[in-house]
């Protein structure tokens, strides 16, 4: 097929519509369960009280704003695709945004600003004659302000919504990848994603994986899972296929949702076996740097050592099972895995993901064969 014709096939796979609304009109729909801003969500993409007060501050001082983007779903309604987070704030303001459990969230309460100091402690409304809140000409006033929408329209593909989500997010400021990655999961199979969660809650997982607080908040935890579920078990010529990392599981994320058929029993058994070996062998030191002369492990935790470490082992788990002294006898072999040359010479800086992950994997599964 030609590349314009290709252009014209794909075009027509994403219908789209645009309009303008005001923040009242939206609170309506939300109201009435026609928009669906994922209460979910509003967990896995946290915005902190002054970037939420900032959101207010441009909506009061008419500072244009992205446009939403929703998708609507076969009965019409709102599914939102990107401004989840402008959405959920300004429903949280107004004092009608709902938690998981369908209770109301408590108003927000605005901070101060460099523009508007005067903004600190405020609410929407209150019936707290004390309590600072908006006038009903500034309440009007807000409720009245409008925000632009684009609508991708029923009749596109379903993958159209997945697709538009991660390319308007990639490389945002506020959404990681793999947040991204999560909000596609629940949208696609909410219980795939619960399921996942709860894996990554494994006491032998974190335990073997300490990570700093800012990558636990980015959902790091999360990737390493995908990670693992996705490249465990892959084949070498896949391996050899991937040019970029974040694309590949990506796409292999939306896989593993629209897999009826996923084994989750299997994988969640070796996956806690794996790792309930590995922190027997060495707890937190597993995925460090080894110094043989001082015979410890330092630093913090590499992903060239989950590669081969985590890779090989589950590769192998079955025959882990069966042998004596395991625990005694993976970490020598963690240790010994310094010495090889194959492995140090592939994991420096200037290597990418890619390039590295063709060495990490195969040579993981053949060191960690017991």
């Amino acid at each position: 097929m030609n590349l314009e014709k290709r252009i014209a096939e794909l075009r027509a796979d994403v219908l789209s519509d645009r309009l303008s609304m005001s923040i009242g009109e939206l609170a309506g729909l939300y109201e009435r369960k026609e928009i669906d801003v994922h209460p979910k969500f509003q967990r896995i993409l946290r915005w902190s009280d002054w970037q939420k007060t900032r959101l207010i501050e441009s909506i009061l001082l008419r500072i244009p704003l992205p446009p939403i983007f929703v998708a609507q779903d076969e009965n019409g309604n709102w599914d939102v695709v990107d401004g989840v987070q402008r959405l959920g704030t300004i429903f949280e303001f107004l004092g009608i945004l709902r938690q998981e459990d369908g209770n109301l969230r408590p108003s927000l309460q605005l901070t101060s600003t460099v523009l508007l100091p005067e903004l600190e402690n405020h609410l929407f409304d209150s019936e707290d004659s004390s309590a600072k809140s908006f006038s009903p000409a500034m309440r009007l006033d807000f409720r009245r302000s409008r925000l632009d929408l684009h609508i991708v329209l029923k009749e596109s593909t379903p993958s159209s919504k997945y697709e538009l989500f991660e390319r308007l997010n990639t490389g945002g400021s506020i959404a990681s990848p793999q947040e991204v990655r999560n909000c596609v999961l629940v949208w696609m199979n909410e219980s795939l994603f619960d399921w996942m969660a709860d894996l990554c809650n494994n006491e032998d997982f974190q335990t073997a994986i300490p990570l700093s607080e800012r990558l636990e908040q980015e959902q790091f935890r999360m990737e390493l899972l995908l990670r693992f579920l996705v490249l465990h078990d892959i084949q070498i010529e896949e391996l050899r296929g991937i040019r970029d990392l974040s694309e590949f599981l990506n796409e292999k994320n939306r896989q593993l949702a629209e897999n009826q058929s996923l084994n989750r029993d299997e994988m969640e058994r070796r996956f806690k076996k794996t790792f309930q070996l590995i922190n027997q062998a060495l707890n937190g030191d597993s995925f460090r740097k080894y110094h043989p002369p001082q015979d410890t492990f330092k630093g913090a935790f590499l992903i060239s050592a989950f590669e081969a470490v985590a890779m090989g082992v589950a590769h192998n788990i079955k025959r882990w099972d069966r042998e004596n002294n395991a625990a005694k006898k993976l970490a020598e072999k963690i240790k010994s895995l310094w010495s090889e040359e194959s492995f140090v010479s592939n994991i420096g800086i200037g290597v990418s993901s890619s390039v590295r992950m063709q060495h990490t994997i195969p040579l993981g599964r053949g060191h960690f064969k017991p």
